[in-house]
């Protein structure tokens, strides 16, 4: 696991380079994906701009526990190219809410991976 300080320094190196990344999210309400940058606004807003249209998601990171993992740790390749290898995932894990039956359900999660241009849809 990584503190929240490391989590958002990964995520403002994303920024900063313009990385062409995937967010997955995932919650017992919804799932949904995206690809695209992402860019910083205040009060811990993100904009996540892509070619389908733009989003934007805020989160504190209160109660949040996040892991940060390279494509190597979890594939089951070994011959893969260190380009590739190399990339990573940034796994948010959201606290759990709590049910009407008062049990807490599902943490909802939101993924962040890197992605190789050749990676990116032909959405034009």
């Amino acid at each position: 696991m990584i503190d929240s300080g490391n989590t958002l320094l990964i995520l403002r190196k994303w920024a900063d380079n313009s990385t062409s990344l995937l967010f997955r999210y995932e919650s017992i309400e919804a799932a949904c994906a995206i690809d695209g940058t992402i860019s910083e606004d205040a009060d811990s807003t993100w904009q996540v701009r892509s070619c389908r249209g733009d989003a934007t998601f805020s989160f504190g990171l209160d109660g949040c526990v996040s892991e940060y993992v390279e494509r190597r740790a979890t594939s089951g390749e070994t011959d893969m190219s260190n380009d590739i290898a190399e990339k990573g995932n940034l796994l948010i894990f959201f606290p759990p809410h709590f049910s009407s039956t008062g049990l807490p359900e599902k943490r909802g999660s939101l993924t962040v991976s890197e992605l190789l241009s050749s990676e990116l849809a032909d959405n034009n």
